[in-house]
């Protein structure tokens, strides 16, 4: 859960936050910790493969948005829901946020 209006959402929590970065998992599970999150209930939604990569060594499940940011094909690409864009998407969440 985050308070919107924390200093801690208000921030940037991005590559030089952290001693390590993406694709480290350490980078993914370090946010989900400072917002007190559960990586039970926590899902990487990205682009490319620097995204996905952290969060299946971290066993977090992904949304892979088709046509990303990588010169990757999308089958070469680690993922759970593949999506063109983000209508619908609030389907795919719900699934993991009721288990």
């Amino acid at each position: 859960h985050c308070d919107w209006s924390s200093d801690v959402c208000s921030s940037d929590l991005g590559g030089n936050t952290f001693e390590v970065c993406k694709p480290d998992p350490k980078h993914l599970t370090n946010i989900v910790e400072i917002l007190n999150g559960d990586l039970k209930k926590t899902l990487m939604i990205g682009d490319s493969e620097n995204d996905t990569i952290p969060a299946k060594e971290a066993s977090i499940p992904v949304i892979l948005l088709d046509n990303g940011y990588t010169e990757k094909n999308v089958s070469e690409i680690y993922y759970d829901h593949l999506v063109e864009d983000f209508i619908g998407i609030e389907k795919i969440v719900s699934q993991y946020l009721n288990d």
